[in-house]
């Protein structure tokens, strides 16, 4: 038996990248009135009373015209450069307050509660998708591929100890977009470790999945094995598919447009 999930950003998260949206929006809007440019760095969140007063101040200077040179506004917030008409642009112009939690509490929490939710006779695997951003942004995402399989399987065996009726755990990145990946040969990993199997596989061009499979119990070796075997060939999934039905493959439809037919 198969039990899935999805584990997606948090409300911590969301609620952040909100604040710096709306301060986004205010500046941008700013820019096309006052015809200037203006870069951000947070530094922090602060209160609403703290943001709209540094908001205030950057719309002031903004307003003030006829200037030839950067204006710096700053506060607890962050720092604002303000750049007059004709400055050279800036090669970054926003960069958001650092934030760091724990992330694997709430992974943690998301595994209790499906291995509860599925207790019974039968052996179960659980799959994750991961959309909370533990493959791109995180200091796990940074470990290569062998690592990053030692210290989930250490996490996941320390946080449920020994339960028997789950055989494994797949945790996925989902369809992960990587912007310029289009080489199969510098996409493709595979790494095998006694704990299990990490896999990054290019799906299409500029989009990869990353996948951890791990066998909790000896006797669920040759299905993680299935496990690894099914996602080592997902980006040929769709070709063998039509192929299985006899259906033409992408290619005759691209070439048949080519032709004008």
């Amino acid at each position: 038996m198969v039990e899935t999930t999805t584990l997606g950003r948090g409300d911590t998260d969301l609620e952040w990248e909100a604040y710096e949206h709306r301060i986004r929006e205010v500046v941008t809007a700013l820019e096309i009135r006052c015809n200037v440019q203006i870069t951000l760095e947070l530094v922090t969140h602060a209160n609403q009373v703290e943001t709209a007063e540094w908001l205030e101040a950057i719309a002031l200077s903004a307003r003030s015209g006829n200037a030839t040179d950067a204006r710096i506004v700053q506060s607890s917030v962050g720092t604002a450069q303000v750049l007059p008409p004709g400055y050279p642009s800036p090669q970054r112009t926003f960069t958001g307050a650092r934030i760091a939690r724990n992330g694997w509490h709430r992974f943690g929490r998301v595994l209790q509660a499906k291995v509860r939710q599925s207790a019974g006779p039968a052996p179960v695997w659980l799959r994750i998708d991961a959309l909370d951003g533990l493959f791109q942004f995180t200091d796990w995402a940074k470990l290569e591929h062998a690592e990053r399989v030692g210290e989930l399987a250490a996490g996941v065996r320390d946080n449920l100890g020994d339960i028997r009726h789950l055989a494994g755990i797949v945790v996925s990145s989902g369809l992960a977009v990587a912007l310029g990946s289009t080489d199969h040969t510098a996409e493709n990993r595979t790494a095998l470790t006694p704990d299990g199997y990490g896999i990054r596989r290019l799906v299409n061009a500029h989009t990869v999945r990353e996948t951890i499979i791990l066998a909790l119990h000896d006797d669920a070796i040759s299905e993680r094995d299935w496990w690894a075997a099914a996602y080592s060939a997902e980006p040929d999934w769709l070709r063998r598919d039509l192929a299985e039905r006899g259906f033409p493959q992408l290619e005759t439809f691209y070439s048949r447009e080519n032709d004008g037919q």
